[in-house]
């Protein structure tokens, strides 16, 4: 079973960390590919490029800046290889997903929630290892009826997700911003912000945090951006990272 993980960038110097996770909690399950594009490519180019490589099933990363032309793309892909899998993730659609299924009706699947748990399970199922009915936060089409699993509860701790970072090939990299987080959650409760919906803050452990940073350190990446929604709301924490980096 081949699977590809992909999603469209702003900027040909972003990367993304989604796909990189759910590429790294199910690598003993399934060697998944990666493969970036950008809004800037010509969508027959990607289309092309996805066709070529005859993928059994493909996961798309979706935002406010992509969404428009992953589905159109999906659309596109699901003419050409009818039988191709086809599930998005991502805020774009997480929020109201059984919408998000009626709308597009050539998306098998939508992962909601943080991704790494859901993903794993729905590749076991894929496999034939467990029942679509025991994939929490996945939501599925059955006989034509639109079915929403009960949510995936948080992982609690985050070092259970190995690290993308390791035997890191510095091409992959080159020119290009790592996007970074050492935490996930906020808290705060801002209603206008997407980071309310998720209760509590979780953290890395610093050890952990201290060990990636020197694999991208060693690795000559020139530019890491922190995502944490609060990177100080710990200023111990935050404290020891800055040290960590000045002193590396």
């Amino acid at each position: 079973m081949k699977i590809l993980l992909t999603t469209l960038n702003s900027k040909f110097i972003h990367t993304n960390l989604a796909i990189r996770y759910l590429k790294s909690y199910t690598k003993d399950l399934v060697d998944a590919d990666i493969r970036e594009y950008t809004i800037n490519n010509d969508l027959d180019y990607i289309l092309k490029d996805i066709y070529k490589n005859d993928y059994d099933v493909i996961l798309f990363s979706t935002y406010i800046w992509n969404v428009l032309d992953i589905v159109k793309l999906c659309e596109n892909i699901k003419k050409v290889k009818p039988n191709t899998i086809i599930g998005l993730g991502g805020p774009e659609v997480t929020y109201d997903s059984e919408n998000a299924m009626e709308k597009y009706p050539f998306v098998d699947y939508i992962l909601c929630g943080e991704g790494e748990l859901v993903f794993r399970d729905l590749v076991m199922y894929l496999q034939g290892n467990k029942n679509i009915e025991d994939v929490e936060g996945i939501v599925y089409r059955n006989n034509g009826e639109i079915v929403v699993n009960r949510p995936k509860e948080l992982l609690q701790n985050l070092d259970e997700i190995p690290s993308p970072y390791e035997n890191l090939d510095p091409k992959e990299y080159e020119n290009r911003i790592v996007y970074y987080e050492t935490s996930r959650g906020c808290p705060f409760n801002c209603q206008y912000c997407l980071s309310s919906t998720l209760k509590g803050l979780r953290y890395f452990s610093i050890d952990r945090v201290k060990k990636d940073l020197k694999a991208l350190i060693d690795a000559r990446v020139s530019q890491i951006k922190f995502i944490d929604r609060t990177f100080n709301a710990n200023k111990k924490f935050a404290k020891e990272i800055m040290n960590f980096l000045m002193e590396n």
